[in-house]
């Protein structure tokens, strides 16, 4: 789950207990705006994107597997 929609470009990620090792953020047209990549160590990770255009983001890939 990803919180709060919209944003002011500081969002939440909520894994549910899943173990996330990366998110690539892309755009309505699908291309990459930023890739993150962290060893998880909570269920919530906090990402800031306020550096990027307003509007941008269109879709959140989370990867459960080292990229």
């Amino acid at each position: 789950m990803t919180y709060p929609n919209p944003s002011t470009g500081i969002f939440t990620i909520d894994t549910n207990g899943v173990v996330i090792h990366a998110i690539q953020l892309q755009d309505i047209t699908g291309k990459s705006i930023t890739e993150l990549k962290w060893k998880m160590e909570s269920n919530c990770v906090t990402i800031d994107i306020s550096d990027k255009p307003s509007g941008i983001c269109g879709e959140c890939c989370a990867f459960t597997d080292p990229l």
